[in-house]
């Protein structure tokens, strides 16, 4: 598709600004910007605070949703191998293995459309192959675990 112009490369950047306290656990709370990388001009804040709870022992991290005023699972590190979840379709975990990573060594998710032959890679702390949009925040993993 034309647009008859360039779309500018777009960075989302996520920031822990503090913590709050809500139904007596400690959410961070998370600012979200976006930045035109071909200027480095920042573009604008959408605005909006994010509030993120780890749930350690079920290693699990939620976003609280301000509207409902309930969790929302954001990431479930607590599946094995043969577990699916689910985007807007299924994926099947068909291997964890560890990948160095500028001198850290990263978990490594390997989900495999349960249909097609595509496949997602997230590595713990850095994202995905795939798309941000897959979910909410790949780049706060290096905030947990």
């Amino acid at each position: 598709m034309s647009y008859g112009f360039e779309p500018p490369v777009v960075a989302t950047i996520l920031k822990q600004i503090g913590d709050t306290l809500i139904d007596g656990k400690i959410y961070r709370i998370i600012k979200t910007s976006y930045v035109n990388v071909d200027n480095a001009i920042n573009m604008h804040s959408n605005g909006k605070h994010r509030y993120l709870y780890e749930d350690v022992l079920m290693k699990q991290i939620y976003e609280y949703d301000q509207y409902t005023k309930k969790n929302i699972l954001l990431y479930d590190f607590s599946l094995e191998v043969g577990d699916t979840m689910f985007s807007n379709t299924k994926y099947r975990l068909s291997d964890i293995s560890y990948v160095n990573n500028s001198g850290y060594t990263r978990k490594q998710y390997t989900f495999t459309h349960t249909s097609l032959s595509d496949s997602i890679i997230w590595i713990e702390g850095i994202g995905n192959n795939i798309d941000f949009a897959l979910s909410h925040f790949f780049a706060l993993l290096s905030l947990f675990f």
